[in-house]
């Protein structure tokens, strides 16, 4: 498999495009390529063999394990073990041997005639005063020089964690970082929120750099690639950044060539998914499925429970059905093991004068959903040439190839959840019956009835998808020491998506049904987008005895733009496969078409800061940004961002300095703007484009006519939204070095937010940009690192963060509130707007009625038999229209009057729940013991509420025909009117009337009648607003690494196993799939659970080798 794996990769690293079409070179030619690549590297082999030991020279003493010693000038090199000892064979004549190590002053050794060189390692005061570096984007800092707030995870940490994607691999463990997907289908869209996001309606995303370069996502960025990930949270931070750095910075830094011998590196893992059992909707069985569609029938009346009895027998046998064996929907389409792996091999190494860095990485993913999966292939290639003393060349290549499979359960998927849970799990008398269901015969009601279900199995195949992505990203930058304290760097960077969405919707898919004659269609989205950027800084440091002076000025010109064309074609054959039609979609009836070049998005930009420590315990940090956005009308394109920061390190100062308790105390201060311009390219521009879609037709043939590019009306008097950020904040090392951590408290504003504003339809147009309001986002966060053994050979290490944050409307385009819609239910939904903006409220309000019970039967005076009404006592309201059933009766669904007048409608409703939590945050612990390692990672989320859209849907049933419903709602359950066993009524059977006889029925039932509801109606009320807090087991996992000086004798510095579970245990009250849901619409809906496709449990086990 491991060939396998190695082969496809350089297949695909030698991909030439040409018409779309991939031309693969022989794997003769590859082999021969890959021979000479490592060639590239080779040294001959001498005799002469030089030992020693390397002992440090710090307080603590003892042998130096990790040195680098290097033959200089060459390649050839390799690191002390455990003891400090290290053994190299000479390859030059007169050789020269440099050592090297973090925290430690470098040094050269000649070695002349020596067979023995031992050497004792300085320590480096500069280095060790704080080792950890931040990287901003645009230069490295130390971490105790840092004046703006930042989270970082180092690739240390990264590697214990086995996922495919950088994303998650974040997930609760950075302070203020949120990370949340769509849904568990494989390849999800991933949202990450830094402190909540200050935007209403736009994109709070951050901004994601990666080695310096504006990338749109980190998702194709393997883990195994990534030295550390530092996230930028306040204006000090991120305001060199200027545009789209409002919602905080992502700053990624992929591995790095390193001097020396070759480093050739294998890490893989097979991950096995599926579906918790603990979590899956608890449905009714066969028995408690027909009774209650018996009851719903016979409530309905006679003909109704004719129709029933038809298709599932008399009520007398109903029992039959307790030894029915009930059709598992959910585990016929999420259940079963599923299978993903990840391959990594990378090579490293090189010479002082030339050092290079290649990485191939490849994981298939297969999803829980039949047909879904995940693949990617990557690509990443480094280069450092010293051209001359002065000069340094970097380059760069990363080229990913990511598909797709399915098309989930969310936003415009044909299959939802609702298609699974509330399928029916039998089918009465038919499943007695041998029927033919390949010879249609209308006269044939059973076969009628067996075709009107709809198998889920059957759907999800039928909503097919598949979504290609070639990304290439290329990138030049050349450095120049000018003076010792001068550097000049030049940096171009490039890059280019092709993507391919393919789309078939089957007959049996609503999309067919509704729009294309219940014939296979299909539909073809191809795009093209490009970006560049080229970036020039000068970067001027000066270090005196005890101060510092970092100056860093520089000019930056961003492009964007690309290309789409679309196809849709209709009236295929009915046995037409996905790839059949595809290949020939000029069989079918061309519905739409359509070409497109977007509008170019254009930044000009200057940028500068100054960092100036003074006496080593004061820092002031100066930075400041001007942006001309090509997406504003002229006159207000440019926005300039400017941001001040200090910080005083207290451990400098004499009251601290022979404190044994605290080792490092910094306090920071900053204040800072930021901008948003996320905003439609044509958002100040009046475009039209072409188009065939819904135009004047003549014979059924669409024309091709002019339309306005958007929905959205155009406004040139458009500005930048602004964030004011302010944050203090401590950073801390304590009890010798034990525990440390970072405390910060922000508040942030944002102004002229960019918001799309509803506007009269007679215009035209749906929508409006415009600069309406602000908002403020306030929050405390909590880091904390301890060390809480280190003997010998076993350590126990601790970290925990929270973060809380509020986001409050501060004001509206001039009024004082505002409603949103989820839209779930579309205008099925009593009241489609059902969350609740108001100025001097949070964000994520959940809007609706208030559950009040079932009516029981003292809230009825009498029964109308003549009528079949039921009565209501004076001052009890109906609450039938809302719900929508008008014809109410005992057991029915109550809503609270809340303002008293007699009558339930829309002024009875109120804000019932919220959707942003309280605070968030994980815990951990991570152990080493001898040759073991062993860690734990928990996050945790509490204060939140979910709109549980399923609870609603699967207790009732609207626009479904004999449906199932969540187990809940069995007889023992909700409120019942069947007479079992002929008691009441002398009728087994028969429906219950009497109010005396229906009291005594149900007592003691805890929910209403699934009958309380129309067929197409569905009401949000405080019921389905359950509590969202959690504590998952994120991760677990126990490695092994076998010793180094068994290993070193086949030539190994690392062998490592491992077996890792995700998402093993949630401890919540939540009774949906999972309570960490991500809307997928406007932030300002947050919470609202649709359902969708289910997180999986996994097990992993991995391998990590070295050469």
């Amino acid at each position: 498999m491991v060939n396998e794996f190695l082969s496809n990769c350089l297949f695909f690293l030698l991909k030439v495009r040409k018409a779309r079409i991939f031309y693969l070179m022989k794997p003769s030619l590859l082999s021969f390529m890959f021979i000479m690549l490592f060639s590239a590297f080779a040294v001959t082999a001498q005799t002469t063999t030089i030992t020693g030991t390397i002992m440090a020279g710090d307080d603590t003493g003892g042998p130096l394990p990790g040195v680098t010693v290097l033959e200089k000038g060459t390649s050839n090199g390799t690191v002390t073990d455990f003891d400090g000892n290290y053994s190299i064979n000479i390859t030059t004549s007169n050789p020269t041997l440099t050592f090297s190590y973090i925290g430690y002053v470098a040094q050269e050794i000649l070695v002349g005639s020596q067979k023995v060189v031992n050497l004792t390692m300085k320590e480096d005061i500069n280095q060790l005063d704080e080792i950890v570096l931040i990287d901003y984007g645009y230069g490295k800092v130390k971490k105790n020089d840092m004046t703006g707030s930042v989270a970082s995870i180092s690739s240390t940490e990264l590697a214990k964690i086995p996922v495919s994607s950088a994303a998650e691999a974040i997930s609760g463990r950075l302070p203020g970082v949120n990370v949340t997907t769509s849904d568990g289908e494989p390849g999800a869209e991933i949202r990450i929120r830094v402190r909540g996001g200050g935007s209403i309606t736009q994109d709070n995303s951050p901004l994601y750099v990666v080695d310096g370069f504006i990338v749109s996502s980190i998702t194709d960025i393997p883990p195994s690639d990534i030295a550390s990930i530092d996230v930028l949270k306040d204006a000090a931070a991120t305001a060199v950044y200027g545009a789209q750095a409002s919602n905080g910075v992502i700053v990624i830094t992929t591995k790095t060539p390193i001097a020396g011998k070759i480093s050739i590196g294998y890490n893989n893992f097979f991950q096995f998914n599926e579906l918790p059992s603990d979590r899956k909707y608890e449905v009714l069985s066969p028995y408690e499925f027909v009774l209650a569609n018996y009851e719903y029938a016979a409530l309905q009346g006679e003909t109704a429970t004719r129709n029933f009895e038809k298709y599932f027998g008399k009520y007398d046998d109903l029992e039959l059905y307790n030894s029915k064996k009930a059709t598992d929907w959910q585990d016929e389409l999420f259940g079963g093991s599923r299978l993903s792996q990840y391959h990594n091999l990378n090579v490293s190494g090189g010479t002082d004068m030339t050092k290079m860095r290649l990485s191939l990485t490849h994981n298939d993913d297969e999803g829980l959903l039949t047909g879904s999966g995940y693949q990617r292939t990557a690509i990443n290639f480094k280069l450092n040439q010293k051209l001359a003393d002065p000069l340094d060349l970097d380059i760069s290549a990363r080229i990913t190839n990511t598909v797709i499979d399915g098309a989930g359960t969310s936003n415009n998927a044909q299959l939802k959840i609702k298609d699974a849970v509330q399928a029916r799990p039998v089918n009465g008398i038919a499943d007695e019956l041998d029927i033919d269901l390949t010879q249609i015969n209308s006269d044939d009601d059973f076969q009628s009835f067996l075709l009107s279900l709809v198998d889920p199995t059957e759907l999800v195949k039928q909503d097919w998808r598949k979504r290609t992505t070639d990304s290439y990203v290329l990138n030049a930058g050349l450095s120049w020491a000018i003076f010792k304290d001068l550097n000049f760097k030049t940096t171009f960077t490039t890059s280019k998506d092709f993507r391919e969405n393919l789309r078939f919707f089957g007959p049996l898919t609503g999309e067919s049904f509704n729009n294309g004659g219940s014939m296979p269609l299909g539909q073809k989205d191809n795009s093209e987008s490009f970006s560049y950027r080229w970036l020039n800084t000068l970067n001027y440091k000066k270090n005196w005895i005890d101060s510092k002076l970092d100056v860093l000025v520089g000019q930056e010109i961003y492009s964007s733009g690309g290309k789409q064309s679309f196809i849709r074609a209709e009236d295929f054959r009915l046995s037409i496969t996905p790839e059949e039609l595809f290949a020939n979609m000029a069989f079918g009836r061309v519905d739409r078409q359509f070409t497109r070049e977007s509008t170019d998005s254009n930044r000009k930009s200057v940028f500068g800061r100054v960092d100036f420590q003074l006496q080593e315990k004061y820092i002031w940090t100066l930075t400041f940004r001007a942006d001309q956005s090509s997406r504003f009308s002229k006159e207000n394109r440019l926005g300039i961002f400017p941001a001040l920061a200090f910080a005083w390190k207290l451990e400098e100062e004499d009251f601290l300095k022979n404190s044994d308790f605290i080792n490092q105390l910094k306090l920071r201060v900053t204040y800072g703007e930021t901008g948003n311009d996320r905003i439609d390219e044509t958002a100040t521009k009046f475009l039209f484009e072409a188009t065939t879609d819904r135009g004047p037709g003549f014979g059924n043939i669409n024309n091709v006519y002019y339309t306005p590019s958007s929905s959205s009306l155009y406004n040139p008097d458009l500005k930048w939204e602004t964030t004011v950020s302010n944050n203090i904040g401590i950073d801390f090392v304590i009890a010798n070095r034990r525990i440390n951590g970072n405390l910060d408290f922000y508040k942030n504003k944002t102004l002229d937010l960019l918001l799309e504003s509803a506007i009269p339809n007679n215009t035209g147009f749906n929508t409006q940009w415009n600069n309406i309001g602000s908002t403020s986002n306030k929050g405390v966060e909590l880091g904390l690192n301890a060390y809480l053994i280190d003997k010998g050979d076993f350590t126990l290490s601790a970290n925990f963060n929270i973060g809380a944050n509020r986001l409050k409307i501060e004001s509206l385009d001039g009024t004082t509130e505002r409603f949103e819609r989820s839209n779930w239910a579309s205008t099925d939904l009593n009241n489609i707007n059902d969350y609740y903006l108001q100025v001097g409220g949070k964000v994520g309000d959940i809007y609706g009625y208030v559950t009040d019970g079932y009516y029981s039967v003292d809230d009825f005076s009498s029964y109308d038999e003549a009528a079949g009404d039921y009565i209501l006592k004076d001052g009890i309201p109906s609450s039938g229209a809302v719900v929508g059933n008008t014809n109410i009766r005992p057991g029915f669904l109550k809503l609270k009057d809340l303002d008293g007048n007699g009558e339930i409608n829309a002024d009875d409703r109120q804000v019932i729940g919220n959707g942003l939590p309280d605070f968030q945050g994980g815990f951990g612990l991570n152990a080493r013991y001898k040759g073991f390692d062993f860690s734990a990672f928990f996050n945790y989320q509490y204060g939140n509420d979910v709109y549980n859209t399923g609870k609603i849907q699967y207790s009732q049933f609207r626009r479904v025909t004999y449906g199932n419903l969540l187990n809940t709602m069995n007889s023992d359950n909700r409120f019942t009117y069947i007479d079992i066993d002929g008691q009441y009524t002398g009728t087994p059977g028969g429906v219950v009337t009497d109010l005396g006889q229906l009291a005594e029925l149900n007592q003691d039932k805890n929910i209403w009648s699934h009958a309380s509801h129309g067929i197409a109606g569905a009401v949000v009320h405080s019921w389905a607003i359950e509590d969202g807090s959690f504590i998952r087991l994120n991760n677990l996992t126990v490695g092994y690494s076998l010793p180094n000086d068994l290993i070193s004798k086949i030539g190994l510095s690392q062998f490592r196993i491992y077996a890792t579970g995700r998402n093993l245990h949630i401890w919540t009250k939540y009774s949906g799939y999972d309570p960490e849901v991500n809307s997928s619409g406007s932030g300002l809906t947050p919470g609202v659970d649709y359902s969708s496709f289910p997180r999986s449990r996994s097990y992993t086990l991995g391998l990590n080798l070295t050469f």
